[in-house]
């Protein structure tokens, strides 16, 4: 007979253990360092028959024959879940057998899992010589020990591709819906911005799409589509395929978005041991604001922030080239915009690994559609060297890149040589661009260089992108290359510091210069940051910034013949103190206050924010700004809730001459097989979890997450091509239904929608007490078995027996041995009762003959029964 272990068994052997304590004690062996427990049946006076019901636990690792869900470890170390059979084996009780497909797992030799031969399974043993195997019940966990010499030489975190689940075909949805509306002594304005991300899986392949809806009182409604592709992995080649529109890595060459195909490595597929990249925006805001981060003139990014510092460091990459423009919008209508380097910092190899991308298509958000090729190579040469090529050829452009990157002591540096050929539609021209890159921390002075690159173009050479402006601008006149920070680029200067000051303070320092050919422009951006946290909680922080932008001449190769905007310049200064509120512990408040300084203005900033005790899902603030002359003076508040299905956030503004509300809701919903399912905002790679009946479960890293009424939960977020832990938490909410298994452990594909089916027990909750005609208490450790013959629960003190079922009446075996003798039958009537009860108490009488059992009144004890229904 093959039995299913429970919770509800794990519950009952610790019951036990607990319950027979006082005839336990220690017994320690050399072989066996930690404390064992013996359960001396001779101190059991009351219970003559109970001899070898519970000496069988003295075993280790002695179970019952039949299959379990238990938690593998590896030479101490976690591998995976798995159900497991184990069988009886003359003279070692029951141990585990496993077949090829454990042993897989296990990344045995294939020369030892060909042992198995014609049979099922075998035991760890038999396959590897030296292998050992322990088993806790009462941690349902299995520790296997493993000579080296018989498993695969794999780096650590290795995961063989067989084990990849792509999941289920599922089609999904992500939503972001903004609503703002300010009013202000000019007029009312409001706007309505949407952002979606969805996607439909078959098999494999995965479609994705990405665009915003917005409305506004001005423009009407206008959809913008940001990228629509298709991709699949290629595990034996560790890649992955992209048909549609995307953008290219930006490693060496310039990133460019497309319309086509795309095959490159997938590094998330390689071991941990083995192995993008988006900067941290920071910036500061008078009032609740809008922020709207764009690359290359296309919204990225868009958020409501409330008065104070804010930082951004959830952006999705995008292309590794070109520079991020944040725009501030206040709720007074005012705007500020700065920008944000984006460049990649060199990459170094380990020897011997290599990889590649290949693209082939047509250019897109550029004046003109234009094919292309891409094709890129890079490999570690050796611990301290890394080589790289790549080609890019249109018509009438080709380019060529030679890098290398070198690492040792003094830290690492790289080095590229880009050379470009094109023909604008002037006349050909060529050119070069060289490029310096420094990285390096400073262990002892808590020192970290970020990056440190300097860059040289002559003027004849041209990004692709440049290329097909300059030909536009030839036949129509108009072009964008006013706009374009690549266009006769002359030198660039980037730098990124950060210096630990102590364990409790920290300094950073950016900055970067850029001059153009021909005198065209020069820009230079500078900022600086001071932070510190003493013991108490309380913190400080300073932070200066400064952007310039030269005024540009009037130049031969400026193809408009018109000069540029006026010089641009501007800086500012804030000074921050934040101070925990109420005594250490929980969740305390914070109170925060500013002092900005900027365009020769003085702002003046207070906020207390926080969380609900104990409800982390609801987060408040509300706050004061002051502005000398108080024409800017303003009182704010915001509120966001976490539910199970979406998150809310509603923020309110009130100032002299305006006021401004705002509110948003993110979220997502899944359309699968047993219908449509909301949750959280949902990552490339999630989990639909179906536990039917355990409404108002909670999924660990779930984001606040719960099982819904129809069973089912979205789990947000999962880590592609590792081993995930999927676990799920009873709720009081459903006391009818039991979880049989609350762990999952799941690798999936990246990109892969996974369906994870807990078994559940649905059903009313049973403590029965049995008693049998001799009036002698049933043995603790007895099994209860259904009419099925699966175990169902276990006896314990009293001859108290907890089980759960779906059925009014029925049948039940209790069994403490072998012998006919050594078992009884009971069965149980609930039409009686009231079966809206958390825990329906019973009584019945246990017989060897099979006969029914009549209940009785839970106030009835028989004579000589002993113990009380709990």
């Amino acid at each position: 007979m093959r039995t299913h272990c429970s919770p509800l068994r794990r519950v009952a052997v610790s019951a036990l253990s607990l319950g027979t304590a006082m005839v336990a004690w220690p017994v320690a062996t050399a072989a066996q360092p930690e404390s064992d427990y013996r359960f001396l049946e001779a101190l059991e006076m009351a219970s003559p028959i109970n001899k070898g019901s519970l000496s069988r636990f003295n075993r280790v690792g002695n179970v019952e024959p039949g299959i379990y869900s238990v938690d593998v470890y590896v030479n101490g170390s976690f591998s995976h879940r798995r159900s497991l059979r184990f069988d009886l084996v003359e003279g070692l009780g029951a141990a585990p057998c496993f077949k090829a497909e454990d042993a897989v797992l296990l990344d045995l030799r294939q020369d030892l899992i060909a042992k198995l031969g014609p049979r099922e399974c075998a035991r760890i043993d038999e396959l590897a010589t030296g292998a050992q195997a322990v088993f806790d019940l009462s941690r349902l966990r299995l520790d296997l020990s493993l000579p080296q010499s018989q498993r695969n030489h794999v780096a650590r975190g290795y995961v063989d591709p067989a084990l990849y689940d792509a999941g289920e075909s599922m089609g999904f949805l992500n939503y972001s819906i903004s609503q703002y509306y300010a009013h202000t002594a000019q007029g009312s304005s409001s706007s309505l911005y949407g952002f979606t991300n969805s996607g439909i899986n078959l098999g494999l392949w995965r479609l994705r799409q990405q665009g915003s809806l917005g409305y506004d009182s001005r423009n009407g409604l206008r959809w913008n589509p940001v990228r629509t592709y298709a991709r699949r992995a290629l595990p034996h080649w560790t890649s992955e395929l992209t048909v549609g529109e995307s953008y290219t890595s930006g490693k060496l060459l310039s990133g460019l978005a497309y319309q086509g195909v795309e095959l490159s490595t997938d590094e998330r597929m390689l071991p941990d041991s083995l192995r993008g990249y988006a900067p941290v925006i920071r910036g500061s805001a008078r009032s609740n604001a809008q922020v709207i981060v764009s690359q290359k003139g296309r919204d990225i990014y868009r958020t409501t922030v409330a008065p104070g510092s804010f930082v951004i460091d959830d952006l999705y990459p995008t292309s590794y080239n070109g520079d991020l423009d944040v725009t501030v919008i206040e709720a007074d209508g005012t705007r500020s915009h700065f920008s944000v380097p984006y460049s990649a910092l060199p990459e170094s190899m380990r020897p011997g690994s290599s990889r590649y991308s290949i693209t082939l298509g047509r250019t897109r958000d550029t004046d003109t559609s234009l094919p292309f090729v891409d094709a890129l190579y890079q490999r570690g040469v050796s611990n301290s060297m890394t080589g790289s090529l790549g080609v890019r050829a249109a018509p009438a452009y080709q380019s060529v890149v030679l890098g290398s990157t070198l690492a040792g002591k003094l830290g690492a540096a790289g080095l590229t040589l880009n050379y470009s050929h094109a023909d604008t539609g002037g006349g050909a021209r060529g050119g070069w661009m060289m490029g310096l890159s420094y990285s390096r921390a400073f262990d002892a002075t808590g020192t970290q260089f970020s990056i440190a690159s300097y860059r040289y173009s002559t003027s004849g050479y041209r990004e692709l992108v440049d290329v097909i402006s300059e030909r536009q601008a030839r036949r129509t006149g108009f072009s964008s290359l006013a706009s374009s920070n690549s266009y006769q680029q002359h030198s660039r200067v980037d730098l990124s510091l950060s210096q630990q000051l102590g364990s409790m303070a920290s300094l950073y320092l950016s900055g970067l210069t850029q001059t153009f050919h021909h005198d065209r422009s020069r820009i230079t951006q500078l900022q600086f940051g001071y932070s510190t946290l003493w013991r108490n909680g309380v913190s400080l922080n300073l932070a200066f910034q400064r952007q310039q932008v030269s005024r540009v001449a009037r130049n031969p190769d400026d193809l408009q013949g018109r000069p540029a905007a006026l010089a641009q310049a501007g800086s500012s200064l804030m000074l921050s103190l934040s101070i925990p509120l109420g005594s250490p512990g929980g969740e305390r408040p914070i109170l925060s206050t500013s002092m900005v300084r900027a365009q020769q203005q003085d702002l003046y900033q207070t906020q207390v924010s926080g969380m609900l005790a104990g409800q982390r899902h609801l987060s408040y603030s509300a706050g004061a700004s002051h502005m000398p002359g108080g024409q800017q003076d303003s009182l704010n508040g915001n509120i966001g809730v976490r539910l199970p299905k979406a998150n809310l956030n509603v923020n309110l503004a009130r100032g002299r001459d305006y006021w401004q509300a705002a509110g948003n809701v993110r979220g997502a919903l899944a359309v699968h097989a047993g219908g449509i399912t909301l949750g959280p905002y949902l990552g490339d790679t999630f989990a639909l979890v179906e536990a039917k009946g355990a409404e108002g479960a909670r999924l660990f890293n779930g984001q606040g997450a719960v099982i819904d009424s129809h069973g089912y939960a979205l789990l947000p977020s999962l880590s592609p091509y590792h081993r995930n832990v999927v676990e799920l938490a009873a709720s009081s909410k459903s006391h009818k239904t039991e979880l049989l298994e609350s762990q999952r452990t799941v690798i999936p594909y990246a990109g892969a929608t996974l369906k994870l089916s807990f078994r559940t027990r649905t059903g009313h909750a049973l403590l029965i007490r049995l008693h049998r005609d001799d009036a002698i208490p049933l043995p603790m450790g007895a099994d209860v078995l259904d009419a099925q013959g699966s175990v169902i629960g276990m006896v314990g003190q009293g001859s108290q027996a907890y089980l759960r079922t779906d059925q009014l009446q029925g049948e039940l075996l209790v069994r403490w041995g072998d012998g006919q003798q050594e078992r009884c039958t009971a069965r149980y009537d609930l039409q009686a009762q009231d079966l809206e009860q958390a825990l329906i108490r019973l009584q019945a009488a246990c017989t060897a003959a099979p006969r029914r059992a009549e209940f009785l009144p839970a106030q009835a004890v028989p004579p000589g029964a002993t113990g009380a229904a709990q």
